[in-house]
């Protein structure tokens, strides 16, 4: 075939293509925002909460009246696994319930402890479902959780994503666990943190008058702590700053709020561009990990008392913080022991060495728990703050 009449061909052919087979109209889609899970313990039924956009609510357009910004639908006949929950979901909503959107996924610590497993399997299983979305957990009662409004964002899904975001940007206590993420870590040995979401108030605001109010916190969410899982299994619970530290020692984020204690008065440096520099080797018959810290210094706050003409000296504080934050990540070594946490990830390091020599400790799945832990710390003032002459270093 001449390439001309080639060409004439796939033209008509690009005309009469409609270019879109499995289209789907955003006016016949319920787009889910947020899915709430929990059970009942006595039936072992599933209970499902799904909030679904409200593209009239969200858009909040000045001068009109205030509408609901999501609808939350709550799902719990004849489901017996989270597996069900679509083809039910759509008994209740006269759209189809498009869950390829959704920004965070809140199952309460109870469901977590029997069934995390589940929603993992209900996520990889559909390909085209949203696997990004953030994995959190609550103690508090779902329903007003899903019930509940925060300020400033008219959507509590991508509210809640935000928030997470912010603390991993802010002040370090948090990574963002992805659907995904929770997947990856199905074959790892090291323990993951997903954070808890919990109520400022039991009682949930509903109604966005309501967080005009001067107290309008008061009704909102925070997160807030985090619970500790280990492949598909919940171990236990952390704190923010424990988690802060996890995070640092395992270079998922580079800064830190360091409170010096002194007998003189308040010391407080934030930590900022840290990296850690792991080394694991084999000494004698022993395994060892060599952990160099480097970090610069900010002064954020240092109220002892100082007479005037005094210079400040800067390497008193960087002695008190390189001997503040040793003690911290020793403490923190000893707790992960204690817990017999592998929060630093040794064991999964050692599975990924090579050499043969590696084999008798990659067998052993307690290795992580004897290897020797060395810290070298070295923190250096580099912010001085806005009094330069008091600060500024000499020579």
């Amino acid at each position: 075939m001449k390439p001309q009449k080639l060409a004439v061909i796939l033209l008509i052919l690009i005309v009469l293509t409609t270019g879109c087979w499995d289209k789907k109209e955003i006016n016949n889609l319920a787009i889910v925002d947020a899915i709430g899970i929990d059970y009942d313990p006595d039936t072992s039924k599933r209970i499902v909460y799904f909030q679904v956009v409200n593209p009239t609510g969200a858009g909040g357009k000045s001068g009109e009246a205030a509408k609901a910004s999501v609808y939350t639908y709550k799902a719990t006949q004849e489901i017996e696994a989270v597996s069900g929950f679509s083809i039910f979901a759509n008994n209740q909503v006269p759209r189809i319930v498009f869950t390829n959107q959704v920004q965070v996924y809140i199952m309460t610590h109870r469901y977590a402890l029997k069934y995390y497993r589940e929603i993992l399997d209900w996520t990889e299983s559909n390909p085209t479902r949203r696997s990004t979305g953030f994995c959190l957990i609550t103690d508090d009662p779902l329903d007003k959780i899903m019930n509940t409004v925060v300020p400033l964002d008219r959507i509590p899904g991508e509210a809640m994503q935000a928030m997470v975001d912010l603390q991993n940007k802010v002040n370090g206590s948090f990574v963002p666990v992805r659907a995904r993420d929770a997947i990856n870590f199905l074959s790892r040995k090291q323990p993951f943190i997903i954070p808890n979401v919990k109520l400022m108030n039991t009682k949930p605001s509903t109604h966005f008058s309501k967080l005009e109010e001067i107290n309008a916190p008061a009704s909102s969410v925070l997160i807030s702590g985090g619970t500790v899982f280990l492949q598909d299994h919940n171990i236990g619970k952390i704190d923010d700053q424990t988690n802060n530290l996890n995070n640092v020692l395992n270079n998922k984020v580079d800064h830190f709020l360091l409170k010096i204690p002194h007998s003189q008065g308040n010391i407080e440096v934030f930590l900022g561009d840290t990296k850690v520099v792991r080394s694991l080797k084999i000494e004698g018959n022993k395994t060892k990990l060599q952990l160099e810290i480097k970090s610069s210094l900010r002064l954020m706050l240092d109220n002892r008392p100082m007479d005037p003409g005094d210079s400040f000296d800067y390497e008193e504080i960087e002695q008190l913080a390189n001997k503040e934050f040793e003690k911290k990540c020793r403490e923190f070594v000893q707790f992960a022991k204690e817990k017999n946490w592998d929060l630093l990830g040794i064991q999964d390091q050692i599975d990924r060495m090579h050499s043969k020599k590696w084999s008798i400790y990659k067998a052993d799945t307690s290795t992580w728990k004897e290897t020797d832990i060395s810290l070298t710390v070295d923190l250096r003032v580099k912010w001085f703050g806005r009094i330069k002459s008091s600060y500024r270093r000499e020579g």
